[in-house]
This record gives C-alpha cells, structure tokens and sequence, in this order.
C-alpha cells in the first residue's frame, strides 16, 4: 500500500493553524453615539482589543480628524492587524448634536434671579450668547450653581452645569441683564418686508418693558398686515413695523374704474406705484399714455380718485419716464407693456 506522507503532514499542519484574521481597515466617517472613543470606531475588525477605550468623544456637534501616524501608532499599540499602505488615509469622528433651546437657559437664569432678591420672571438678555450643543435627542437639564445679582444697575453674573445622557457635563459662565418683564407680541421667526402675517408667524414672550413699548397688544390686530420693516425672531411686532397688506404692486396691471352716475367705465392700467386698500397710487393708461390717481380698492384694481386729472407725459416725466417712448411705440397693445421693478 502506498503512503502519501507529506500530503498528511501537510493537512495535519493546516488543521492546527489558527484561521487568519481578517486585515482591519480604517474608516472613514464615523458618527459617534457614545461618550467615549474606541479602537473599534477607528478600524472595522480592529481586532481583540476592539472595546479599549482610548479617550473622550469630541464635544457634541464637534469633529476630530485621526491621520494615518495617529492610526499607525494606535494598530501597533493595540494589536489591530493592519499597516500603513502609502495611501494616507484619516478616520473623522463627529459627535451629532443640536443646541439647547435659549429659553432653557434662560428660564433657569430668571428663576435663580427672583431666588437671588431679583424681579420674579425676569426678561433675561445674554449679549452675544451661542448656546451649547447637547447629544442630538437628549433632554438637557439646566442648574444654576452660582448667582450674583446687582438690582442697582439689574446685572447679573452666573455658573450653569449643563447635563444630558451621552455627553459629559458642560460647565458655563454667563452674565448679562435681568429685567422686569411684560409680556409681548413677538415674531416667531425672521420676517422680510411684504409678507403678510399669519398666526405662525407670532407668539407671545417676555421682553424688557423698554423694548415692548408700543407692541401689538394681540395677534388678532396683526394678523393679515403687512410686514413694512424686517423683524428678527423675538422682536416685538409695533404699528410702526406693519401696514396695509400689498394688494397691487408696483408695474402690475391693475382693473382701472372710473364711477360716474349712472355708468361705471373699465380700463386695464399699470400702476406706477404700490399699496394696499385705499391707497392712492398713480396709475398708467397704456391706451391714453396719461397718467392718472387712483384708489385701491381691492386685489389688482383701482377706482380714479374724484377730482383726478389725467396728465400727459410732458407732465408727468418723473412717473412716466421709462413708459412713454414703449407706450407710445406700442399703442393700442396693452398686454406689452413693460413692468419695472
């Protein structure tokens, strides 16, 4: 009987040699979900020692970058089996986070101020104040270890711990202003000029007395105005901030009526001007190439105002210019019109 010695020793050898780990690789971006950093976030199949900690986690909504001699000397040190290949890769560790709602804050700075003597619900005003990050979806919890209120000049300065799951504590130092407070119609978020407001557009919060003077004492008395200056997110809302909603805008074409008795007469015409109901607003007649005033009335139509003349071009070269020469190029099309912004 033939014996195939070597091909036994060969299996024999093979059956008792440990399987090859697989080689680790260097990720690439990773989203930390726990405080601390470890091997395993740097490498996939990092090895035995993939759980060692190896330090804290950055900050919430903070990255930290790891090269390729960072990674290099961190496989040596913990038995990761992998080796710089030439090809100089990093490994980003970010740390999702969002920001503490600023009235967290403050609520918790009002409250240790009525303790320290202060007004009870202070307005607080925290100049140039960027509030922290906190894991993203964890409840912060906010504590004031220290507060030092001058009711002389109503300064104050504080000590806060921030606390939330996931994230080690944050200490803070904050001073600024604590106010006696009324309460206000506030913009909810940032208003441009022409938006007409709408309930989501207000709410109400506390505001020093000096920068709530003149506020809109409900929502129901803004509702459906118009926004003239723009307004920040917590800005009180004043009659000086609205106006009549736009109902015709400057270069649109306006439904022109002119009332007599017993006949009303119609007319398309572009207004020179813009306003909201019962404005006067000068108003082109493309088929007359006269210029006449009128009254809003309504959403894209005007009533000549009683007494209004109609002035030519050579009367009117301040409103006309730019709508003369086209006009009269184009009599009779009223539709060519041009608008100007």
């Amino acid at each position: 009987m033939r014996r195939n010695f070597p091909f036994l020793v060969f299996c024999a050898y093979n059956m008792v040699q440990p399987a090859q780990a697989a080689p680790a690789i260097p990720n690439s971006l990773v989203t930390l979900t726990s405080p601390v950093i470890r091997v395993a976030d740097l490498f996939s199949n990092a090895g035995p020692e993939a759980d060692i900690v190896l330090g804290s986690a950055p900050a919430p909504g903070e990255r930290i970058v790891v090269g390729a001699a960072q990674l290099a000397a961190i496989a040596a040190a913990y038995q990761v089996p992998w080796q710089p290949d030439g090809s100089d890769p990093e490994v980003v560790l970010a740390s999702p986070g969002s920001a503490i709602p600023p009235a967290l804050i403050s609520n918790a700075i009002a409250a240790a101020v009525a303790a320290a003597g202060g007004p009870a619900n202070a307005a607080i005003t925290l100049p140039d104040f960027a509030p922290p990050m906190v894991p993203t979806g964890a409840t912060p919890v906010v504590t004031v270890t220290r507060m030092d209120f001058d009711p002389g000049n109503q300064q104050f300065s504080a000590a806060l711990v921030i606390d939330a799951a996931g994230m080690a504590p944050q200490n803070l130092a904050l001073s600024g202003l604590a106010q006696p407070a009324v309460e206000a119609l506030v913009a909810s978020h940032d208003l441009l000029p022409g938006e007409v407001l709408q309930e989501s557009d207000l709410t109400l919060a506390r505001l020093p007395a000096s920068l709530a003077a003149n506020a809109i004492p409900s929502a129901d008395a803004a509702i459906g105005m118009s926004v003239k200056t723009g307004l920040q997110a917590g800005q009180a809302v004043t009659p000086d901030n609205l106006d009549q909603p736009i109902l015709v805008r400057k270069g649109a074409f306006v439904v022109l009526n002119l009332n007599t008795p017993g006949m009303v007469l119609t007319a398309q015409g572009v207004a020179l001007g813009a306003g909201g109901d019962g404005s006067l607003i000068p108003v082109l007649n493309p088929a007359s190439h006269a210029v006449v005033q009128a009254v809003i009335t309504g959403p894209g139509s005007a009533s000549i105002a009683p007494g209004s003349a109609p002035l030519s071009a050579a009367e009117n070269t301040d409103l006309y210019a730019g709508y003369g020469s086209y006009a009269q190029a184009h009599e009779g099309n009223a539709e060519a019109m041009p608008v100007q912004p």
